[in-house]
């Protein structure tokens, strides 16, 4: 992480081309693209449960568990990265690909915060992912860290009291987790309004379909 890919970024060098305007949508249609994605995924399942085989099977020394944790957290800390492109496809495989990639982390919240967080409130004082002008780093970690957390697990406030916020979504966990009320709708119809203190995924998904 902190050696070969620095040496290997400065001996590749910098690309200064980009695809014309022309074949983006060709590229965009290309599986080869999305497939590198889905390796760093495997990539880094591989990496984790490899690295825990070996501190649970061996003897290390003090140092040992130290050097993992060091290269151990930022290889799969940069998934993150992973997820942010696959969330952003409307693939239902691929989205939950996202979830996933973000588990061994345990950052999960972030598929639901950015975006429909950070995206919906980008550069604002109410985004906890934008750093504000002349914000060090230092103060931007912790508010941007456990911001995110609260966001995406709606622990933001609306900034009317007695505010009521509509949260259109077909995103389960979402609902579950922000919703004080669900309100289910199938062929344009009112089916049911639920709570969400023991719903399920799966009994919200038998009222949208029609099976409950």
């Amino acid at each position: 992480m902190f050696g070969i890919i620095p040496v290997l970024d400065y001996l590749i060098g910098n690309d200064p081309g980009n695809p014309l305007e022309e074949v983006v949508a060709t590229l965009e249609r290309e599986r080869y693209y999305r497939r590198v994605v889905y390796l760093a995924t495997f990539i880094e399942y591989v990496s984790f449960f490899g690295a825990l085989w070996i501190v649970g099977t061996h003897a290390l020394k003090w140092y040992d568990y130290l050097g993992f944790a060091l290269s151990l957290g930022p290889a799969t800390g940069v998934s993150i990265n992973t997820t942010h492109e696959l969330g952003h496809k409307t693939d239902r495989f691929e989205r939950w690909l996202a979830k996933i990639t973000l588990a061994p982390v345990a950052y999960g919240h972030f598929f639901v915060e950015h975006n429909r967080g950070h995206h919906v409130r980008v550069a604002t004082p109410s985004d906890p992912a934008s750093e504000r002008y002349g914000e060090s780093f230092w103060a931007f970690l912790p508010r941007t860290v456990f911001g995110n957390v609260a966001s995406g697990h709606g622990g933001w406030k609306s900034s009317g009291s007695n505010a009521s916020v509509i949260v259109i979504s077909s995103e389960m966990i979402e609902l579950i987790g922000l919703c004080h009320r669900v309100v289910v709708m199938r062929a344009g119809r009112l089916q049911t309004t639920l709570t969400p203190d023991h719903l399920t995924e799966e009994e919200l998904i038998a009222h949208a379909t029609g099976t409950h």
